[in-house]
């Protein structure tokens, strides 16, 4: 599965960006959260880790993009690498994110959760969301700094931590 995504990868970059952006400067920021300090052992990741590391060697070795990789990474430690990336990125560079991870909907806006993040409690929704990166805003901050253009792929785990019974949020 994880081969095929690859390759469906590699197609999509490259029939998106052409030749000409090969030109251009490629920044990778990769996170992979298996860990999380905060929240009980049935709710840690396994794979998420593995696959970042798969996706990032992927962007380097095939793609020649400068890859920033992220394991289980701390708020602060996830924060400094979007503002190392904002910095590196020149009009016209490409930039891609990849995230997997916990992530969770609050309001209609996706978030991404650090290893780090509270633990999620009933009412304390804007809590979390102060803890944690919403997937729109880095994008848009990457876009803002004049990438052409910005590939976004979020694999986050989407089991509501605010629910008791762990149902998928919608």
């Amino acid at each position: 599965m994880f081969r095929l995504l690859s390759y469906v990868l590699l197609a999509l970059l490259l029939t998106s960006i052409g030749q000409p952006a090969f030109a251009a400067k490629r920044i990778a920021l990769v996170v992979g959260n298996n860990l999380y300090e905060n929240f009980p052992d049935f709710r840690q990741l396994k794979k998420a880790v593995n696959d970042a590391k798969a996706i990032g060697e992927t962007l380097k070795t095939d793609l020649a993009f400068d890859v920033r990789l992220l394991v289980d990474s701390s708020y602060s430690d996830f924060n400094l690498a979007i503002k190392q990336v904002e910095a590196d990125i020149e009009p016209g560079s490409v930039v891609f994110f990849y995230f997997s991870g916990h992530g969770v909907a609050i309001n209609g806006a996706n978030y991404l959760l650090p290893s780090d993040v509270p633990q999620p409690v009933v009412g304390e929704e804007q809590r979390l969301a102060g803890a944690s990166f919403a997937a729109e805003q880095v994008i848009a901050r990457f876009q803002k700094k004049g990438a052409k253009a910005v590939f976004a792929v979020l694999d986050a785990c989407r089991d509501n931590p605010l629910a008791r019974n762990l149902a998928r949020s919608m």
